[in-house]
């Protein structure tokens, strides 16, 4: 736990930290995909033995347990910082619950993450920070439907 901990969920935090504090116009897909990039690159090993760890954690209820904390103390952090950054761009409360999105954005951080490690090169590095434009203009389209 604790080389997950320096190796995968420090650098994490500091990303996560630094999108709740961003002023608003900075865009922070580039940002997304800036990091993604590098740490496929340069910490191929920790995102392998995160995924290692997750695999583990599917089998054994011990290990589950530690793992599914772990998750939620990230998503708590993503959540509050979608939460900050929807405030810092002025937009309306989100069309669905912030932790919602938080796991969405995990989720497709892990799986991107899952095809470049099976097949390099096939992920193209500013795909994150499209995906996540995309997920941000399709919330702002709801918000601002249910206010028309």
């Amino acid at each position: 736990m604790t080389l997950l901990e320096e190796r995968v969920d420090a650098p994490t935090r500091a990303a996560v930290a630094l999108l709740e504090s961003a002023p608003p116009d900075r865009d922070m897909s580039v940002e997304a995909s800036r990091e993604f990039a590098r740490r496929l690159d340069e910490e191929r090993d920790a995102v392998l033995l995160e995924r290692e760890y997750w695999s583990l954690a599917i089998r054994d209820p011990e290990l589950r347990v530690l793992y599914a904390q772990r998750q939620r103390k990230l998503r708590g952090a993503m959540t509050r910082a979608l939460e900050a950054r929807a405030r810092h761009l002025g937009t309306p409360d989100l069309p669905m619950p912030a932790e919602d999105v938080a796991r969405i954005v995990m989720s497709i951080i892990g799986g991107l993450s899952i095809d470049e490690l099976i097949e390099p090169g096939s992920v193209r590095p500013e795909l994150l920070g499209e995906t996540f434009a995309l997920i941000y203009a399709g919330l702002l389209a709801r918000t601002q439907d249910r206010v028309v």
